[in-house]
């Protein structure tokens, strides 16, 4: 709240702060227009997570701290994709916009090359971030947990952790594209 009052009071002082307003109709469609698909999509990542956990929780209390665990690990380094996903959405929409208005005869090499890029990036990226995943759930378990039966489900679900977080990485990557 202390950073959010400072931010405010900057904003005054420069005199940027925006007068509050009821949004017009038009503002409110292109905002569901953009946001429409990012709930669909959030909406069926919880139910997915959802369903994951009462899975887990009719397995048993080891089961569903292990899963915990894991998933937990999973979200962590998922956050390491995000700019795979930012330089995907930044780079190549302004070579497509450029190969639109024909100002550039050469920009099909580059859009290739730039996504080339980003591939090769997000394999050493998603090989890298899910390895390293990898080792905290099989090596470090007992970082999160002290029962020994939660460390070893733990061991056995991190090539699974591993998976997961190599092809969301690799997702997230293409996504932005």
């Amino acid at each position: 709240l202390l950073s959010y009052g400072c931010m405010i009071g900057a904003l005054k002082k420069k005199k940027l702060l925006p007068q509050l307003r009821k949004p017009k109709l038009e503002e409110v469609k292109g905002l569901l227009d953009f946001t429409g698909p990012l709930l669909a999509i959030t909406l069926t990542r919880l139910a997915g997570f959802l369903a994951m956990q009462k899975s887990a929780i009719k397995l048993g209390v080891t089961h569903l701290a292990t899963y915990q665990l894991c998933l937990n690990v999973v979200i962590f380094f998922l956050l390491f994709g995000e700019p795979l996903s930012q330089l995907s959405q930044t780079k190549l929409p302004a070579l497509l916009k450029r190969e639109e208005d024909g100002k550039d005869k050469e920009i099909g090499v580059q859009v290739a090359a730039t996504f080339k890029s980003i591939l090769v990036l997000a394999v050493y990226a998603a090989i890298g971030v899910g390895g390293v995943a990898f080792g905290s759930v099989a090596f470090g378990s007992g970082l999160f947990s002290s029962d020994v039966a939660v460390q070893s489900l733990a061991r056995s679900a991190s090539p699974a952790v591993f998976m997961s977080v190599f092809s969301a990485v690799m997702a997230v990557a293409v996504d932005g594209a």
